[in-house]
């Protein structure tokens, strides 16, 4: 936008002045030995926000170490004025512009980080939900695996308590088995010891009897 001729030039500035925002891309600085000095300061947000056609730059071919310099910086004044005084307006409502734009950036990143933290709670969330499902998901199947071990063992014990009590059985059988014999042995020697015993009575009767033969037979001697 400048040339190299510019350096020794005034500058008539109509449609924009400075604006102070962000890091500058351009920079013109336009100094002369009058009163006025013009600086410009072009931004990104500017360049996309302002029609290039509203910037118009008329460099004036002064000398500055003329007499007239004083007299030329007086004319270009006056024409800068007006200009001048509608740039600003203009820089006002770009500049309100720009500032909400950036608040709305600023809004918008606000926005996106409440979200990015109100994801990251959830995944936290979720993945305590998740550890804790994994850790009651063994320890249920650890208390399964315990209950299955303690049912076996019921079971074998189960197990071994029939087959002492079929042992016990077996035994008691036997035993009732062998009384019955017992019985029946006591039975038969009962038995003999009646016949017995009737025969001791039969032969204690007779030798009474002849016992008695005797004596009467003694007396009838005598």
């Amino acid at each position: 936008m400048a040339t190299d001729s510019s350096m020794d030039s005034s500058a008539q500035v109509v449609g924009t002045a400075a604006i102070f925002l962000r890091p500058l891309r351009y920079m013109f600085d336009v100094e002369t030995n009058v009163e006025v000095v013009v600086k410009l300061l072009v931004t990104d947000d500017l360049i996309n926000q302002v029609d290039a056609k509203m910037l118009q730059f008329t460099f004036l071919s002064v000398t500055l170490s003329t007499p007239e310099t004083s007299v030329a910086a007086k004319e270009v004044e006056a024409k800068c004025v007006a200009p001048i005084s509608a740039s600003i307006s203009y820089n006002d409502t770009a500049l309100a512009a720009s500032e909400a734009a950036v608040a709305e950036e600023i809004r918008r990143r606000q926005q996106v980080e409440a979200e990015l933290a109100e994801a990251k709670s959830i995944a936290q969330v979720k993945d305590r939900e998740r550890l804790e499902a994994q850790l009651q998901a063994k320890q249920d199947a650890q208390r399964a695996q315990e209950l299955e071990l303690a049912r076996r063992e019921q079971v074998h014990a189960r197990s071994l308590l029939e087959q002492e009590l079929a042992s016990h059985e077996h035994k008691s059988q036997e035993l009732n088995k062998v009384r019955k014999q017992l019985e029946d042995q006591l039975q038969a020697t009962n038995e003999s010891a009646q016949r017995f015993q009737i025969n001791i009575t039969s032969t204690d009767q007779a030798l009474e009897v002849f016992s008695w033969v005797e004596l009467l037979r003694e007396m009838m001697f005598v």
